[in-house]
């Protein structure tokens, strides 16, 4: 399986130490630039929708949150052009022991799965799906997950993914966890394979920004949050 690290191009510390961690584990990689915020008119710039993320959720997504969803976008495509599974990584993680030891098997689980992740940031109850042959195992978490720090990707779950996402109106991670939206229901491997590093994050911390709200605002907000939460209960 290909595997490819999302990274700035401009991010060399970064790029230096995952480059340093995959070699020590002895993983071949590819690093794929990432979508950088502080260009003028970014790729997929365009796609974001600012008015209706406000009236859905209260703020709007912040440019570095757009590059993101426009990076992860982008590696959609290339997962459909070579048409095959890929493993995808962001330049902020971890390994553990694990990776090393079970990405051999990740081509046959892409197959079957489409989309697993390797990481949740929360911890959740989960169902679980499959007992893998090295202890791991495959779940699905009774809540929706969050992060993108690393996952398989099948060309079928690319396919979905791009197909439903003409507009960015969350943030990627929220998107690809909306099973409603796309039909790519996620998976998870447990106990995590990755994890995100103690490092200060390229989006930064200025996120969901809710000044100014009028009591029809936050109704509306929340009338919406209820919407989903009833699509996600019935689709699991």
């Amino acid at each position: 399986m290909k595997v490819f690290v999302i990274s700035l191009k401009r991010s060399t510390e970064r790029r230096i130490k995952i480059e340093s961690s995959l070699n020590n584990i002895g993983i071949n990689f590819e690093f794929f630039d990432a979508v950088d915020g502080k260009e003028n008119n970014f790729k997929y710039y365009k796609k974001q929708r600012p008015i209706k993320t406000k009236k859905r959720h209260g703020y709007a997504l912040t440019r570095n949150e757009i590059a993101c969803y426009a990076s992860h976008y982008s590696i959609w495509e290339k997962c459909i052009q070579i048409n095959e599974p890929i493993l995808v990584l962001e330049d902020n993680c971890e390994f553990t022991d694990a990776l090393k030891s079970s990405i051999n098997t990740f081509d046959e689980l892409a197959e079957k799965y489409k989309f697993i992740k390797l990481c949740s940031i929360f911890k959740r109850k989960t169902k679980k799906k499959e007992i893998l042959k090295n202890g791991l195992e495959i779940v699905t978490y009774l809540k929706r997950g969050s992060g993108t720090q690393g996952y398989i990707l099948s060309p079928e779950a690319a396919k979905e993914f791009i197909i439903h996402s003409h507009e960015f109106i969350e943030a990627v991670d929220d998107y690809m966890e909306k099973p409603w939206r796309h039909g790519v229901k996620t998976y998870y491997f447990k106990p995590n394979i990755i994890r995100r590093a103690e490092i200060v994050s390229t989006i930064g911390s200025d996120r969901k920004d809710k000044k100014n709200l009028t009591i029809y605002d936050k109704l509306t907000i929340e009338l919406f949050r209820l919407y989903e939460q009833i699509r996600y209960t019935l689709y699991r």
